[in-house]
């Protein structure tokens, strides 16, 4: 046990002097001084993993695989935004009795509009939908929810862009002088502009370098060199980057669910925090609580989590998570876990998914380390 905590403190110390490294070698970026008129992300990708083992002895006997398909969209405008998440997995097992091949499967998810009240405000109410089925379990749920928040997030991957255009011109030469907020702001509104006509990634990228050389400080010229480095950039698949925060509060309310389960309305709150820390670099956190509102304060659900991902190269993302949960009242049930994991690019749009994780609950006498590798696969 005591080499597998020392595995994972390694990990989050590569993690926290790479993230660090990241940010003393770039220029302070301006998140929140970049407000798009829009801010909208969609993805869908495949995870997949398969796992065989029938000994010499017959013993033990593994067969199975596992398929998770999920989607993510994401929109926010000054008086309107959404978001949906979605995720379906597939798991395959052999029969003990006939050596047949069962299928399960596990689907979830929730989505949740909010309207604001004003466009140069903050205040916003909601309502959403969050659902999940299992048919190993024949468990189902579809819950409402509905209530008001305050707070707003923006997609900025284009800012993170332009900061790197920046440091890209400004090492090959073409750049001396530095752009500064203003114009990385106006940089990165510019890259995501398209005419009215469909452009090609080049005919954007010389778009762009026309843009620098009238428009940033000291009119530098864009060499060759410099339009080819403005192309792998504005090409280059790259994380997200989100900045913002908010809070929620309102009720949740059953719309369907299975027979045994309670039919309690229940008082929701949460609070969510997005941060790059660098272009490379993605911090979350989130926080959620419920509590029936007949036995409120009494019976309560508290959940936490927190993760970070970076970039370390062009074909290697690492990062690390944490979560905790709580169902207190009566019986209390609590249950963590800590993980880390890498993704490595091995063509484009398939990447090679390894994660270890460390967890805990009250029902277990002691901890549980597993390290899983799979294959994942994204169309957009």
């Amino acid at each position: 046990m005591k080499k597998r905590w020392n595995m994972l403190l390694v990990l989050c110390l590569s993690l926290l002097v790479a993230a660090t490294g990241a940010v003393s070698a770039q220029t302070p970026i301006p998140w929140f001084d970049y407000d798009p008129p829009e801010s909208f992300y969609m993805g869908l990708d495949a995870t997949g993993s398969y796992h065989y083992l029938n000994d010499e002895f017959g013993e033990t006997a593994i067969n199975r695989g596992s398929l998770k398909l999920r989607f993510v969209q994401f929109m926010d405008s000054p008086t309107f935004g959404y978001d949906i998440n979605a995720s379906v997995t597939l798991n395959t097992k052999e029969s003990d009795e006939d050596r047949a091949i069962d299928l399960d499967f596990i689907s979830g998810g929730h989505t949740s509009a909010k309207y604001y009240f004003m466009e140069d405000s903050d205040i916003f109410g909601y309502g959403g939908i969050t659902g999940s089925a299992a048919s190993e379990a024949d468990g189902y749920s579809v819950l409402g929810t509905a209530g008001v928040g305050y707070g707003r997030f923006k997609d900025v991957t284009p800012l993170g862009r332009a900061s790197e255009i920046e440091r890209a011109l400004m090492e090959i030469g073409d750049v001396v002088q530095m752009f500064g907020r203003a114009f990385l702001v106006e940089l990165a509104q510019e890259t995501e502009r398209i005419h009215a006509e469909v452009e090609t990634d080049l005919e954007r990228t010389e778009r762009i370098a026309e843009y620098i050389t009238d428009n940033a400080p000291g009119n530098p010229p864009v060499s060759p060199a410099g339009v080819l480095q403005i192309n792998d950039i504005l090409t280059t698949g790259v994380g997200r980057r989100t900045v913002g925060w908010e809070v929620r509060g309102g009720l949740g309310f059953p719309l369907i669910i299975d027979d045994d389960a309670t039919r309690s309305v229940n008082a929701v709150a949460s609070a969510s925090l997005g941060m790059p820390i660098s272009f490379d670099t993605q911090v979350n956190v989130t926080a959620q609580a419920s509590s029936p509102l007949d036995e409120i304060g009494d019976q309560y659900t508290i959940g936490l989590q927190g993760d970070v991902v970076h970039t370390l190269t062009e074909i290697i993302d690492v990062g690390g998570d944490v979560k905790y949960s709580l169902h207190g009242g009566d019986d209390n049930k609590w249950s963590w876990s800590a993980g880390a994991f890498a993704d490595v690019q091995i063509a484009k749009s398939l990447t090679l998914v390894s994660t270890a994780e460390l967890s805990r609950a009250d029902k277990y006498d002691q901890s549980r380390f597993e390290f899983k590798t799979s294959l994942r696969y994204r169309f957009f």
